[in-house]
C-alpha cells in the first residue's frame, strides 16, 4: 500500500524548496521583509526531506542507486551548461546548486546498502554518536558539502531506523514544543549560513545547531503522526513526483528570479510561479519519466559537460561590449593594509618610495584609490616595535615621511579605523589627525565622510572590531565600533549603525562605501562575524564594502547590486608566513550613468625581498615561477572557481562569478606582432614622427591618437604633426617646416583619407604631394594606406562605389614609391569590424573611439 501521507508531506516540502529558491533571489536586498520567511523555510525543509529519504531507503537496491548516480550527473552537468550559457562561468568540479541533495543521497544509500554498516546503524543507541558527530561536523569541516554530508546523515539514519507509529496525543504535544522552538530560533540572530548547514566556530552556534536538530526531529514526528493516509488532491500527486520537480526546478527559479527582481509584488509572484513550476512538472511527469532513463541521461550528461567545456577554453577574454563598458567606467581602487613593522622601518632608512614604484602606475590610472592606514603617524612617539611573531608586544607607529610617500603614490583616501590606531595613545592619534589634515589625503576615523568621485557624491563609513590594549567604550568618540554577533551589545551596535546610515542618507549621497576592519587573521575564508556584518551593511544600503584586517586575501562577493571586498591582504609586509606576502590591488568599475557596478579586477601583488632584505611589492608577471604558481593557486581557490589559464598582471571578475582577461585587441603583443615590420622599425629608432589628419591628431575622441596603445610598448620620443580634415595638400602647405625641423629617425605618414572623402585632389597630385612630404623627412619612412571609412561617413555615402575604387588606386600608386615601407592596415580592421560590429570601434564611421577603436587601429599596423 502506498503511504500517501509521506507523499503529501513531500508535496508540501518540494513546494517549499521551489518557493525558497525563488525567495533566495531576494536575499541580501536592502530592507527586505522576507528574511524571516526565508529563515523559517530553510530551518526545516531539507532535514525533513532527508528523514523521508532515509525512511524509503529500506526499499532501495543497488540498481536504483546507479540510476541516482546517473541522475546526479545529468542534474549537475545541466547546471554546468546553464552556468556557462546564462552566466558565462564554469566550475566543472563543483557540485552546483541543488544537485548536492542527490549527491548526498547517493552516498548515504551506498553506506546503508552495506550490511555490516546498516547493522551497526540499527543498534539501539547508535543514533547518539551519530547525533554528536553531526553537531561537531560544523566545527571540524569548513567545506559546506562535507559539513552537510555529516550533518544531514543524522536525519537520514533517523528516518531509516524508525516506523513512526506514534499516538496522536503525544504528537500534539511534540508539535507544540517544536513550534515554540521554531519561534525561539527565528527570534535569534542566526547567520543564514548556519541554516544552510555551513561551518561554525562559536559555542552559541553549536547550541543553535543542537536546537535545530532537535526541533526538526520533533517537527517531523509530530507532523507524520498527525497526518492521515488519505490522498490530498494535487499535493499528494506532486509529492509522488517530487524527484522530477527537484531535478528540473532550479534553472526556472534562477531565470524567473533574475527577470522579476526588483518588484514590490515579488513575494506574491514568487508564490504563484512556485505553484506553477510544481504543477507543470507534475502534469508532464509521465512523459519526463520515460525520458529519465539511464540510456538517455548518461549521454546527455556527457554532452552537457563537453559543449561548455570546449567553448569555455576559448572564452576567457572580455567581450568587446564588456571591455568598452570597463574602459568607459568610473574606477575605484582599494589596496590592502599600509603598515610598517619594526624591521621594515629599520631597513628603509626613512625612504619608503621603493614600496610604491611597481604600483604607482596602477593607482594613477584609477579615478580614486582607497587604502588602510593601519597605525598612527607620529614623529613625536616611538616608531613600530615588533614583527608579529617575535614575542614582542606589537605596537605600530610610522614617520611622516611614510605618509608623504602614500600621498605621492596615487592613493587618495585612507581609513584609520583599526585596532592599531591607538598603539601609542591618544596624543599620537591626535598627531596623526593633524598630519592627515596637513596632507592631500582624504581620511576617515569616526562619523562619516562625503567625497566626490568624478561627479558621484559618495558617502563613506568606517568601523573597527576593536582596539589593542584599550577598551572600546573609552574611545567611542574617536572611532566607530563593531561587535561580535553573539555579544550582549550586538543589538545596540546594530542600532547605532542604522543611525549612521540614516544620517548619511540625509545628505542625498549617490553611493555608500563601508570600510570595516574585521575578520580572522591569516585566513582566506570569510568568517561568521564578517558574513553577519556584511549582510547588515547591505541591508542598510551599502553599495561597496572595502574590508580588511585578515592580512590575507579573501573572497570578493557580489550581492545583487553591491560588492564586498572582504580583504585584499597587506599591501606591503615583511611578515610573509601564512602567505602574508600575497595581496591584491582591487578595482571596482562603475557605470557613469547609473553608478551600478559593472565589474571588478584584481592585480596580484607579491611582497619580495631585495638584496638588502627590504620587502617591496612585485607584480605577478615579474616574480618567480614558484611565486606565480603559489599566488595563482590561492587566487583560484579564494576568488575564482576556475583554474586560471594565463599569467596576467590583471584579472577581471564579473558579477556572474567568471574571471576574464583584457580583450584580445588590447595591445598585449605576441611574438608574431614583435616580428612585424612596424614593431621592428619602432624598436630601431628613438625619435618618431606621426604625420596625418584627425585620426592621428585624436581630434574627435578626446585627443587620443590612433598610435597611443601601440607606443605604450615603447619608450620613444614622439612628435605629432597632424590636423583635423587635412589633405595631403594641406599638410604640405602648412607643416613643411615643422616636418623638416622635427629631424625624426622614423616618420609614419598616414594621409589620403580626406583627399578621397572631399575629392580635392586627383591621384597624380596626391602621389606628388606624398613624395614631396617624404623628401622633407630625415630618416626612414613608413607609409600607411589611407584609413577606409564606412557607409556611415556621409562623404563616402554620396558616391560609395567610385570612392571605394579610388582607395584601391591610391594604394596601388603608394606601393610604387621607392625607398619607403608600405603597410595597409585596412583589411584587418574590416575583418574585426565585420565580426564584432562597427559601433564597438568607430564613433561616426570615420574616427576610432579612444579605447577599443585606437587599440584596433594600432593592432592593425602590426598585423
Amino acid at each position: 500500500m502506498r503511504e500517501n501521507k509521506y507523499d503529501t508531506l513531500k508535496g508540501i516540502l518540494i513546494f517549499l524548496v521551489v518557493f525558497g529558491h525563488m525567495l533566495l533571489t531576494y536575499d541580501y536586498l536592502p530592507k527586505t521583509n522576507y528574511n524571516l520567511l526565508i529563515n523559517c523555510i530553510y530551518l526545516f525543509h531539507m532535514p525533513l526531506f532527508f528523514i523521508i529519504s532515509g525512511y524509503f531507503s529500506k526499499r532501495i537496491n543497488k540498481r536504483k542507486i546507479l540510476d541516482y548516480i546517473v541522475l546526479f550527473l545529468f542534474m549537475n552537468t545541466s547546471f554546468i551548461m546553464f552556468d556557462y550559457f546564462y552566466y558565462g562561468r564554469m566550475g566543472i568540479l563543483n557540485i552546483k546548486y541543488a544537485s548536492w541533495f542527490i549527491f548526498l543521497l547517493i552516498i548515504y544509500r551506498l553506506i546503508i546498502s552495506n550490511k555490516k554498516i546498516s547493522n551497526i546503524i540499527l543498534k539501539k543507541y547508535s543514533i547518539i554518536p551519530i547525533f554528536i558527530i553531526s553537531i561537531l561536523s560544523g566545527v571540524v569541516f569548513k567545506n559546506i558539502i562535507l559539513v552537510r554530508l555529516v550533518s544531514y546523515f543524522y536525519f537520514f539514519v533517523f528516518g531509516y531506523r524508525n516506523k513512526f507509529n506514534i499516538s496522536k496525543k503525544y504528537c500534539i504535544s511534540l508539535l507544540s514544543i517544536s513550534i515554540a522552538l521554531i519561534g525561539i530560533l527565528l527570534s535569534l540572530n542566526i547567520p543564514f549560513e548556519l541554516l544552510l548547514c555551513g561551518s561554525y566556530n562559536h559555542l552559541f552556534e553549536i547550541i543553535i545547531r543542537i536546537l535545530i536538530i532537535i526541533t526538526d526531529t520533533l517537527l517531523f514526528i509530530s507532523i507524520i503522526g498527525l497526518m492521515n493516509n488519505k490522498k490530498v488532491p494535487i499535493i499528494t500527486s506532486i509529492g509522488k513526483n517530487c524527484l522530477y520537480i527537484y531535478v528540473l526546478h532550479r534553472i526556472p527559479t534562477l531565470i524567473f528570479g533574475n527577470i522579476l527582481y526588483p518588484n514590490k509584488y515579488y513575494l506574491i509572484i514568487s508564490f504563484i510561479i512556485s505553484i506553477l513550476i510544481c504543477l507543470v512538472i507534475n502534469i508532464l511527469s509521465k512523459y519526463i519519466k520515460k525520458l529519465f532513463q539511464i540510456k538517455i541521461l548518461l549521454p546527455l550528461s556527457i554532452l552537457f559537460l563537453i559543449i561548455p567545456l570546449i567553448l569555455y577554453n576559448t572564452k576567457h577574454e572580455l567581450s568587446i561590449n564588456e571591455q568598452n563598458k570597463i574602459d568607459n567606467s568610473i574606477s575605484i581602487g582599494f589596496v590592502g593594509d599600509l603598515l610598517l613593522l619594526e624591521n621594515q622601518l629599520k631597513l628603509s632608512n626613512n625612504d619608503f618610495s621603493y614600496m610604491f614604484n611597481n604600483t604607482k602606475e596602477y593607482f594613477e590610472k584609477t579615478d580614486y584609490v582607497f587604502g588602510v592606514l593601519e597605525g598612527p603617524v607620529d614623529d613625536n612617539a616611538k616608531y613600530s616595535y615588533g614583527n608579529y611573531d617575535d614575542k614582542k608586544e606589537l605596537r605600530l607607529n610610522y614617520p611622516t615621511t611614510f605618509l608623504k610617500e602614500i600621498e605621492k603614490s596615487g592613493i587618495d583616501f585612507v581609513t584609520i579605523s583599526n585596532n592599531h590606531i591607538f598603539d601609542r595613545g591618544i596624543d599620537s592619534y591626535n598627531n596623526t589627525i593633524n598630519n592627515l589634515n596637513n596632507s592631500k589625503l582624504d581620511y576617515i576615523s569616526n562619523n562619516y565622510k562625503i567625497i566626490n568621485i568624478k561627479g558621484i557624491k559618495v558617502g563613506v563609513l568606517a568601523y573597527t572590531y576593536g582596539l589593542n590594549y584599550l577598551k572600546n567604550d573609552d574611545y567611542e568618540n574617536y572611532l566607530n565600533f563593531l561587535t561580535d554577533p553573539y555579544s550582549k551589545d550586538f543589538n545596540k551596535v546594530k542600532n547605532n549603525i542604522h543611525k549612521d546610515f540614516v544620517k548619511l542618507k540625509k545628505n542625498n549621497v549617490d553611493l555608500i562605501i563601508v570600510m570595516p576592519h574585521y575578520g580572522t587573521e591569516f585566513s582566506n575564508k570569510v568568517d561568521t562575524y564578517q558574513e553577519v556584518w556584511n549582510r547588515i551593511f547591505i541591508n542598510e544600503g551599502a553599495n561597496i564594502i572595502l574590508g580588511d584586517h585578515s592580512h590575507a586575501i579573501e573572497p570578493i562577493q557580489y550581492k545583487k547590486n553591491s560588492i564586498i571586498i572582504n580583504s585584499p591582504g597587506n599591501y606591503i609586509n615583511s611578515y610573509i608566513k601564512h602567505d602574508g606576502d600575497i595581496s591584491m590591488y582591487v578595482k571596482i568599475y562603475l557605470d557613469k550613468k547609473t553608478n551600478r557596478i559593472i565589474a571588478s579586477s584584481i592585480t596580484p601583488i607579491i611582497a619580495t625581498k631585495d638584496q638588502t632584505s627590504k620587502y617591496y611589492p612585485k607584480l605577478l608577471k615579474d616574480t618567480t615561477k614558484t611565486n606565480q604558481k603559489r599566488t595563482l593557486n590561492i587566487i583560484e581557490s579564494t576568488i575564482f572557481n576556475n583554474k586560471i589559464k594565463d599569467i596576467k598582471n590583471t584579472y577581471y571578475y564579473l558579477p556572474n562569478d567568471s574571471y576574464k582577461y583584457d580583450n584580445k585587441y588590447k595591445l598585449e603583443l605576441n611574438n608574431k606582432d614583435k616580428n612585424s615590420l612596424m614593431y621592428k622599425k619602432l624598436s630601431e629608432h628613438n625619435k618618431i614622427c606621426f604625420i596625418g589628419d584627425s585620426i592621428t591628431e585624436g581630434t574627435i575622441n578626446g585627443n587620443k591618437p590612433w598610435y597611443l596603445p601601440l607606443m605604450s610598448n615603447f619608450d620613444k620620443e614622439i612628435i605629432n604633426i597632424s590636423k583635423e580634415s587635412y589633405t595631403s595638400y594641406d599638410i604640405l602647405n602648412n607643416f613643411s617646416n615643422k616636418i623638416k625641423e622635427s629631424n625624426c629617425d622614423l616618420s609614419i605618414i598616414n594621409i589620403g583619407t580626406n583627399d578621397i572623402r572631399y575629392n580635392k585632389e586627383n591621384v597624380n597630385n596626391y602621389i606628388n604631394n606624398i613624395k614631396k612630404i617624404i623628401k622633407l623627412t630625415n630618416g626612414e619612412v613608413i607609409i600607411l594606406a589611407p584609413w577606409e571609412t564606412t557607409k556611415k561617413d556621409y562623404n563616402i555615402a554620396k558616391n560609395d562605389n567610385y570612392k571605394r575604387k579610388l582607395y584601391n588606386v591610391y594604394n596601388k600608386e603608394l606601393q610604387k614609391i621607392d625607398n619607403v615601407y608600405y603597410i595597409n592596415p585596412n583589411p584587418y580592421i574590416k575583418k574585426v569590424i565585420e565580426y564584432n560590429g562597427e559601433n564597438n570601434y568607430l564613433l561616426d564611421g570615420v574616427h576610432p573611439n579612444n579605447n577599443s577603436g585606437i587599440e584596433l587601429y594600432s593592432f592593425a599596423t602590426l598585423r
